[in-house]
């Protein structure tokens, strides 16, 4: 099981999220904490310069930003999907 670690621009992010989308990105943290590279769920490897991240579709409208080290599921950003990209 790997460990989550949540960057400063995730928590602040996260709290401003409505609540359904924050119960739904607990689900899918949970779900990523044991195979953070499952084919089962949303996720897409991101290229260019991010090329070492991924990103996970909460819902139809909101992404999250992460990276895997070792025994570590960093997250580093969620936002709206119009955001995310840009802001990261």
């Amino acid at each position: 099981m790997f460990e989550v670690v949540a960057t400063n621009k995730f928590a602040s992010d996260f709290k401003i999220l409505p609540s359904h989308i924050q119960a739904k990105t607990d689900i899918w943290l949970n779900k990523l904490r044991h195979d953070p590279f499952s084919l089962d769920f949303p996720i897409k490897k991101l290229k260019g310069l991010r090329n070492n991240f991924w990103r996970l579709k909460i819902d139809r409208n909101y992404r999250l930003i992460y990276s895997v080290s070792k025994n570590s599921l960093i997250l580093y950003r969620i936002r709206h999907r119009k955001d995310i990209y840009q802001k990261f």
